[in-house]
Protein backbone atom coordinates (compact mmCIF):
# COMPACT_ATOMS: atom_id res chain seq x y z
CA UNK A 1 0.00 0.00 0.00
CA UNK A 2 1.28 3.57 -0.91
CA UNK A 3 1.08 6.27 1.71
CA UNK A 4 3.06 9.26 0.11
CA UNK A 5 3.20 10.16 -3.18
CA UNK A 6 6.43 10.07 -5.62
CA UNK A 7 7.87 13.94 -7.26
CA UNK A 8 7.08 12.36 -10.76
CA UNK A 9 3.79 11.31 -9.55
CA UNK A 10 3.14 14.92 -8.50
CA UNK A 11 4.36 16.69 -11.38
CA UNK A 12 2.63 14.39 -13.56
CA UNK A 13 -0.64 14.98 -11.87
CA UNK A 14 -0.28 19.29 -11.77
CA UNK A 15 0.93 19.25 -15.82
CA UNK A 16 -2.21 17.12 -16.35
CA UNK A 17 -4.00 19.65 -14.64
CA UNK A 18 -2.15 22.50 -16.52
CA UNK A 19 -2.45 21.11 -20.17
CA UNK A 20 -6.56 20.59 -19.11
CA UNK A 21 -6.43 24.26 -17.77
CA UNK A 22 -4.45 25.62 -21.32
CA UNK A 23 -7.16 24.07 -23.26
CA UNK A 24 -10.00 25.24 -21.17
CA UNK A 25 -8.98 28.82 -21.48
CA UNK A 26 -8.21 28.41 -25.32
CA UNK A 27 -11.80 27.55 -26.03
CA UNK A 28 -13.09 30.15 -23.99
CA UNK A 29 -11.02 32.76 -26.02
CA UNK A 30 -11.93 31.59 -28.99
CA UNK A 31 -15.72 31.55 -28.04
CA UNK A 32 -15.36 34.89 -25.83
CA UNK A 33 -15.79 37.00 -29.19
CA UNK A 34 -18.84 35.44 -30.34
CA UNK A 35 -20.33 35.00 -26.82
CA UNK A 36 -20.13 38.87 -26.18
CA UNK A 37 -21.53 39.57 -29.88
CA UNK A 38 -24.67 37.25 -29.56
CA UNK A 39 -25.33 38.68 -25.63
CA UNK A 40 -24.94 42.24 -26.72
CA UNK A 41 -27.40 41.19 -29.71
CA UNK A 42 -29.92 39.80 -26.77
CA UNK A 43 -29.68 43.74 -25.09
CA UNK A 44 -29.80 45.50 -28.61
CA UNK A 45 -32.80 43.46 -29.15
CA UNK A 46 -34.90 43.76 -25.84
CA UNK A 47 -33.96 47.01 -25.53
CA UNK A 48 -35.96 47.18 -28.98
CA UNK A 49 -38.80 45.42 -28.05
CA UNK A 50 -39.06 47.17 -24.40
CA UNK A 51 -38.90 50.43 -26.76
CA UNK A 52 -41.83 48.97 -28.45
CA UNK A 53 -44.14 48.08 -26.14
CA UNK A 54 -43.71 51.34 -24.84
CA UNK A 55 -44.58 53.55 -27.15
CA UNK A 56 -47.59 50.69 -28.07
CA UNK A 57 -48.70 51.56 -24.77
CA UNK A 58 -48.07 55.26 -24.97
CA UNK A 59 -50.39 55.40 -28.06
CA UNK A 60 -53.60 53.79 -26.38
CA UNK A 61 -53.53 56.32 -23.87
CA UNK A 62 -53.35 59.02 -26.10
CA UNK A 63 -55.84 57.68 -28.59
CA UNK A 64 -58.04 56.97 -25.33
CA UNK A 65 -56.97 59.76 -23.58
CA UNK A 66 -60.52 61.10 -23.97
CA UNK A 67 -62.21 58.20 -22.72
CA UNK A 68 -59.93 58.17 -19.68
CA UNK A 69 -60.77 61.71 -19.16
CA UNK A 70 -65.04 61.22 -19.76
CA UNK A 71 -65.41 59.36 -16.16
CA UNK A 72 -64.92 62.77 -14.19
CA UNK A 73 -67.16 64.66 -15.98
CA UNK A 74 -70.09 61.77 -15.76
CA UNK A 75 -69.50 62.01 -12.34
CA UNK A 76 -70.09 65.44 -11.65
CA UNK A 77 -73.37 64.63 -13.32
CA UNK A 78 -74.10 61.98 -11.73
CA UNK A 79 -74.49 60.09 -14.45
CA UNK A 80 -72.81 56.49 -14.86
CA UNK A 81 -70.23 55.43 -17.48
CA UNK A 82 -70.77 52.37 -19.02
Amino acid sequence: MKTKLVDEEVWRSLATRYIVAQSLLQVWLRYEVSLDSNQMHDVRKTAKSTHSNVMNVASVIANNVTHLSNWRESERSGGMMF
